[in-house]
């Protein structure tokens, strides 16, 4: 079987070389069929190019090229492959034994020999199958594949390149005759027309146009000859085109609607057909814009329609809705941080967006289609209106003399509206530390624009001399976005005045008070004088002159002044003396004296006074005779000389008042300097604290003292300005003790002796108490003689004014009997005389009085007057023989009188209250007059006084005198 495995592989090998043979043939026949190709296609446009065939000519080219084209390809390239792939179709085994023999030399016809001998030794005859052994093995070593040589096929490379290079180089050299020839063959059946010596060249990039927007078409031309002339033709026109400077021919195609087609038309040639597209840009139809305005504004919401630009306030929700045509996408840019939002398309091309603006800023919007983009740039601007911050201003009033409060006003405002405003506040305490600001609100309203007014009582801090307290205002608005913003005014410091400072105002504020009293005694006594000058120029006249009216108006001014002054006394006493209440703890004896005080400058201007002079200036206006004047200018002189009694008592009370003050004063300081001398004495035994701090310490005692001494040389001062001065003790050798202390003490501190400094403190220290002692003890024995004293005299002068009370009655009892040629007329006449001069005696012993006790109101002096005025009246109708004027006049003397005798009683018996209380005892019992007395006296003057006015004489005038008698008489029973 050896011979058939040689055979088999003899024939493997000789397939393998029918292969070969047969991929041989396909790349001959290759390079064959693409010489053809590039041969026949070189013809073909070359034919075309020159002779320029019309349809059916073109049509048998492309005929004649197709067929060829079919034919080499079938016949080189697809009949090869066939062969290749099919059994059937290829050469058979002998014939390629017999190309291999040809080939190979050394095989010649033994491969052929070889395939007939296998065919023959069916018959397995032993000799033929040696043979086929033989043969095999002598062959079974050439390699039949190399019978193919590949290389044999170059020569055939001449066929395909050589057309081919001719191709390349008519491309290069000349490509028209293939861009131009091989379109007019493939479209075999469309017309050309003939070829011109230049060429239309369209300059457009794309013959695209937008639907209403203007196109603007350009044509060129290339070639040895350039047309003059160019004509554009659509369906129904022809244009002529227009030249450029630079050679370009253009037209324009205006608010383009549909596509067109058009050709070119120059120097009898036309251009290849051309067709404009027309496309619709992305077109913004309206929109609409929704503005959410933030809650705090309390503004409605708005809408707006097709109006981009915006101007909003910070914070405000804007959505925008979109209607377009055309449109696929929308976005929407703002400029200011780059920010780009894609629309969403909601419905029918409904495009919406919403955002918060909270700063200015520009924004456009892109448009799109699968065409283009909006032509036009759509740019709005959103102004947005920053909510600002609030503003104040601040007005205050500062109660500079009492330091009790002060008085906040101005204007806050903001550009939409308000919530809060407080005061901030914080006292700086000496020697403590900072404390935190605390806050005070104040109530405004919501309003953008509002005043504001705030009093704030700083009495109520509890701040100490020295201390100082810092504040500032804040308000803040409503910004319900950003939140709340705030704005302050400037910190302002309002310090409370020491000690030193205070009284040297208190002092200031006295002297003033004390010179408008002084000013205003000078004015009443001038009117005083003015008054009796106007008497004496009236008294021998029946008309007033000239100068007469000029000194009544005179008058009449100068009383108006000093009303006005008077008023302002008032008012000065009573701000001193809240001044001295507010920074000074009195006693309360002392508090009851500056109230009655005040209620007697108060009573200074009577309103009985005021009508006399209302009467005056009626009189004046009316122009009346001499005789109206004379009695109303006798009572306003009374008048006038008791208001110039009561300022001169008034001046020396305030006088007083300002020793008893001081004195309590001084004795207070001492008092607190005594406290301060102990408290560093503590300080100086802590060997924690230094000595310097202790020397200087001590050395502001030191100059506190200085000013306590200063004070007692003041009150021993003001005791000698006293018309009834006291005795004043001398406390120089105390002064001197507690400086020699105190100088001590400075000095051991200074050495740095701690123990010695404080012996020297303590020794200081018992000293002031001394010093205190005595003032108080003179303090205490003053206010008790002066008591004492004054109430021995008030017994005296209620002793005396009863005394004449009795005989005033008795007197007036004799005139009622008397008859006027009586020789006793003129006697008693003299009786009533002296009367005068012991109602005289009282007077004075009762201003003297009243000049020293608070308790003694105005209208006692006034009173006083009553009854001089009415004893006055009574002499004068002695003197005229009038015995019913001059019992009148007596009878209201003794009204007067007992008036007087009452109201002195109700003073008596205050002071002996007084008195008790200092003494530390009790008032008695049944010391106060009952009220009915005082009710009774009053209703009894007012009967007097309508009797006056009633004009009754004679026996009626009698009668009802006679009664009133009766009834005074029950009255001092």
């Amino acid at each position: 079987m050896a011979h058939t495995s040689g055979y088999r592989q003899l024939i493997g090998k000789l397939q393998a070389y029918k292969r070969k043979y047969y991929q041989n043939k396909l790349i001959k026949g290759g390079l064959l069929a693409l010489g053809i190709l590039f041969t026949s296609y070189l013809l073909i446009n070359s034919l075309e190019y020159t002779v320029r065939f019309e349809s059916p000519a073109r049509a048998v080219l492309l005929f004649g090229f197709l067929v060829v084209m079919t034919w080499a390809v079938f016949r080189w390239i697809i009949n090869p492959v066939w062969k290749l792939f099919t059994i059937n179709r290829q050469i058979s085994n002998e014939e390629a034994a017999a190309q291999i023999g040809r080939y190979f030399p050394n095989v010649k016809d033994k491969l052929l020999n070889t395939l007939q001998l296998y065919q023959l030794s069916v018959d397995h005859n032993a000799l033929i199958q040696a043979s086929i052994s033989q043969k095999t093995s002598e062959i079974s070593l050439v390699p039949f594949v190399d019978a193919v040589n590949f290389k044999e096929n170059r020569k055939y490379i001449k066929y395909m390149g050589f057309p081919l290079g001719i191709v390349l180089l008519v491309l290069l050299a000349a490509p028209q005759l293939f861009t131009e020839s091989t379109p007019r063959i493939i479209n075999f059946n469309k017309a050309y027309a003939a070829v011109a010596p230049f060429k239309f060249e369209v300059l457009n990039e794309e013959l695209t146009a937008f639907k209403n927007e203007d196109f603007k078409l350009k044509l060129g031309f290339t070639g040895n000859v350039i047309p003059n002339t160019v004509y554009l033709k659509t369906k129904d026109r022809r244009i002529k085109m227009l030249q450029n400077e630079g050679g370009v021919f253009e037209f324009t195609f205006s608010k383009v609607q549909s596509g067109l087609d058009f050709v070119f038309e120059a120097a009898g040639f036309h251009s290849d057909s051309y067709f404009l597209e027309v496309h619709s840009r992305p077109n913004l139809k309206s929109f609409d814009i929704d503005l959410k305005f933030p809650k705090y504004l309390q503004k409605q919401n708005e809408s707006l329609q097709n109006t981009g630009n915006l101007l909003i306030p910070e914070g405000t929700t804007v959505k925008w809705s979109f209607r377009a045509l055309e449109t696929d996408g929308m976005s929407l840019n703002f400029l200011g941080n780059s920010e780009r939002h894609e629309l969403q398309n909601t419905d029918n091309r409904l495009f919406t967006f919403q955002k918060q603006v909270m700063f200015s800023d520009s924004y456009t919007l892109d448009l799109k289609n699968k065409y283009s983009r909006n032509k036009e740039e759509i740019q709005y601007q959103i102004n947005v209106i920053k909510d600002k911050y609030p503003e104040i201003t601040l007005d205050q009033f500062r109660d500079t003399t009492m330091f009790s409060y002060m008085i906040f006003g101005g204007s806050i405002s903001d550009d939409y509206g308000l919530s809060r405003l407080s005061l901030y506040y914080v006292v700086n305490r000496k020697a403590k530390e900072r404390q935190k600001f605390s806050q005070i609100p104040i109530s405004i309203k919501a309003n953008n624009n509002q005043n504001y007014y705030f009093q704030w009582n700083v009495d109520t801090l509890n701040m100490e001399h020295g201390d100082q307290v810092e504040y500032y205002l804040k308000v803040w608005d409503n910004d319900g976005v950003n939140g709340p913003k705030s704005a302050k005014t400037a910190q302002y410091l309002f310090k409370l005045p020491s000690r030193q400072q205070i009284n040297e105002t208190l002092d200031e504020s006295s002297r003033k008070t004390e010179e408008q009293i002084d000013k205003n005694l000078e004015e009443a006594k001038e009117l005083s004088e003015k008054i009796k000058e106007a008497e004496n120029r009236l008294k021998s006249k029946k008309a007033l002159d000239w100068q007469d009216k000029k000194l009544l108006q005179e008058i009449l001014d100068k009383k108006e002044a000093l009303s006005k002054d008077i008023n302002r006394l008032k008012e000065l006493n009573q701000h001193n003396n809240a001044q001295k209440q507010r920074f000074n703890e009195y006693s309360e004896s002392l508090k009851t004296k500056i109230d009655q005080l005040q209620e007697l400058m108060d009573e200074l201007l009577d309103e009985e006074t005021r009508k006399l002079y209302e009467e005056l200036r009626k009189l004046l206006d009316e122009q009346q005779n001499s005789d109206s004047f004379q009695d109303l200018l006798e009572q306003l002189d009374y008048k006038e000389l008791n208001l110039e009694q009561e300022l001169e008592r008034t001046l020396e009370l305030f006088k007083r008042m300002q020793f008893e003050q001081k004195l309590e004063e001084t004795v207070e300081d001492l008092q607190e300097l005594q406290e301060d001398q102990k408290q560093l004495m503590d300080e100086t035994g802590d060997k924690t604290n230094e000595m310097d701090q202790l020397s200087e310490n001590q050395s502001e005692l030191q100059k506190e003292f200085e000013q306590l001494k200063d004070a007692i040389d003041d009150l021993r001062e003001k005791n000698q300005n006293l018309e009834h001065s006291q005795m004043f003790d001398d406390t120089s050798d105390e002064e001197q003790k507690i400086d020699e202390g105190m100088d001590e003490s400075q000095e051991r501190l200074d050495n740095n002796k701690r123990k010695p400094a404080q012996k020297a403190q303590q020794q200081s220290i018992e000293n002031m108490q001394q010093l205190n002692n005595k003032l108080q003890q003179m303090q205490s024995g003053m206010e008790m003689e002066m008591m004492q004293e004054n109430l021995d005299n008030l017994r005296d002068i209620e002793d005396n004014l009863i005394k004449l009370s009795f005989d005033q009655e008795a007197l007036m009892k004799e005139f009622q009997s008397l008859n006027q040629s009586d020789p006793r007329f003129i006697e008693l006449s003299q009786e009533q005389l002296k009367l005068k001069d012991d109602a005289k005696i009282i007077e004075d012993s009762l201003i003297s009085l009243a000049n020293r006790v608070y308790q003694i109101k105005s209208f006692v002096t006034r009173e006083v007057k009553e009854m001089n005025e009415h004893m006055d009246q009574s002499l004068e109708g002695l003197k005229k023989r009038n015995q019913s004027q001059s019992i009148s006049n007596q009878q209201l003397t003794m009204t007067s009188i007992n008036n007087l005798a009452l109201l002195l009683g109700d003073v008596l018996q205050q002071m002996q209250q007084q008195m008790a209380m200092a003494q530390g005892g009790k008032p008695k019992k049944g010391q106060k007059n009952t009220p009915g007395m005082s009710q009774l006296q009053q209703q009894l003057s007012k009967q007097i006084e309508n009797l006056k006015k009633s004009g009754k004489s004679g026996r009626a005038l009698s009668e009802e005198l006679t009664k009133l008698a009766a009834q005074q008489e029950m009255i001092r029973r």
